[in-house]
């Protein structure tokens, strides 16, 4: 896993989720669901990279219907993008394939999107290529495994996705998704 400490990884992913329902229950004392979502989101992915696929599937599946409120009432236009984003990665996380496409338009190079047409299509080399395009932007952004933070869903998070699409070896391997 991350640091290539596979079992503490785990079990630091597992006090991380934790962490974040204390977050959640007083951001909810007086936040907006968009303040609310990205800790939800945040939490569902520790859960995930934990290996906690059941748990992780719910809270994924609560945060997506938080992005759908968001993008419906489009109270924040500024924040579109970001939402969109996240939703994007739920539907992915959640197996929505079809559905993730769908947004192509708004989001054409998202990895979620791209990974979710590979899928699709058996386009191993699209995954490839993604794969590719994922090195090259954290090596023009200087994003190192493990210092993203304030994101939730990392650059090099979804490059350990696109090896395990391919069969390759991951990190990531112990997560029957």
């Amino acid at each position: 896993m991350y640091l290539d400490k596979q079992e503490e990884s785990i079990n630091a992913f597992k006090r991380a989720a934790e962490l974040e329902d204390i977050l959640i229950e007083r951001i909810r004392l007086g936040s907006a669901v968009g303040d609310i979502s990205k800790e939800v989101h945040r939490k569902a992915n520790f859960l995930r990279l934990a290996g906690e696929v059941k748990e992780a599937k719910a809270v994924y599946r609560e945060v997506k219907e938080m992005y759908e409120q968001l993008l419906e009432e489009n109270k924040y236009p500024y924040s579109r993008k970001s939402y969109m984003i996240e939703y994007l990665d739920t539907m992915f996380f959640l197996k929505e394939y079809e559905k993730c496409i769908e947004y192509n338009k708004e989001c054409p190079m998202h990895y979620a999107i791209v990974y979710s047409k590979g899928i699709l299509n058996n386009d191993k080399e699209l995954i490839g290529e993604t794969i590719e395009r994922i090195k090259k932007d954290a090596k023009n952004e200087k994003v190192r495994p493990g210092e993203e933070s304030g994101v939730t869903s990392a650059t090099w998070d979804w490059y350990e996705i696109g090896l395990k699409l391919l069969g390759l070896p991951s990190r990531i391997d112990y997560i029957d998704w």
